[in-house]
C-alpha cells in the first residue's frame, strides 16, 4: 500500500493504526492494528529510572494476554 492510499485508509478507519511490532527476539514487523484505549496516569515516585520533564506513564491493554500493563517511557519533545 502506498503512502497516499495508506493515509486515505487510516482517515476513513479511525480505529485502525499502523506501527512496528517487536517480537521477544527483537525482530521488527510492520503491521496494522486496532487502536487501544490508553489511560495516562501520574508516575510513581519509586520508579527505577531518572525522572525528567519527558517521563510519561500510562496503562495499555496487553491484547495477547488480556491484561492491563503499566508502562513508563520518555516521550519525545514535539
Amino acid at each position: 500500500m502506498g503512502f497516499w492510499a495508506e493515509a486515505e485508509f487510516f482517515a476513513t478507519n479511525p480505529f485502525i493504526d499502523s506501527g512496528l511490532a517487536i517480537s521477544t527476539d527483537g525482530q521488527l514487523k510492520h503491521m496494522t492494528f486496532n487502536k487501544q484505549k490508553v489511560v495516562y496516569t501520574s508516575c510513581p515516585e519509586n520508579l527505577d529510572i531518572d525522572h525528567s520533564d519527558y517521563l510519561r506513564c500510562a496503562i495499555f491493554s496487553d491484547t495477547l494476554f488480556g491484561k492491563d500493563r503499566n508502562i513508563a517511557y520518555q516521550a519525545p519533545c514535539t
